[in-house]
């Protein structure tokens, strides 16, 4: 029989890898998802377009989800035409960014040509 090493707890996490990282983490995918409601994405189209299981998303969506891994909001980045990095700032610090193209920044002001729902 295999043992399953127990998840950590979010004050674990903490202080593995930083309150900032986890600070930037929340903050990006709630911009992930403002930018997918603009589009009037649903969270299966989200799924859909970015690669990854309707659970994982609506699991983020509700928040239910507090620590996702790096690659799946890679993904919902991607989807969007977004593009994650992060910096390391003092003391090691690692936060999380997300670098949005032209097309999109432009879309930010509500250029309604873009956020098409057309597949």
């Amino acid at each position: 029989m295999i043992k399953r090493k127990k998840a950590r707890t979010e004050a674990q996490w903490k202080k593995l890898v930083g309150s900032d990282y986890i600070d930037s983490l929340n903050e990006i995918v709630d911009e992930l998802f403002e930018m997918a409601y603009r589009r009037k994405w649903n969270w299966g189209r989200f799924a859909d377009a970015a690669g990854v299981n309707y659970q994982t998303v609506k699991n983020l969506g509700t928040k239910k989800t507090r620590l996702p891994q790096f690659r799946t909001i890679l993904f919902l980045c991607e989807a969007l035409g977004g593009t994650l990095g992060y910096k390391k700032g003092r003391g090691g610090k690692v936060s999380l960014k997300i670098t949005w193209t032209p097309e999109l920044m432009a879309g930010r002001r509500y250029d309604k040509s873009l956020f098409s729902t057309a597949a």
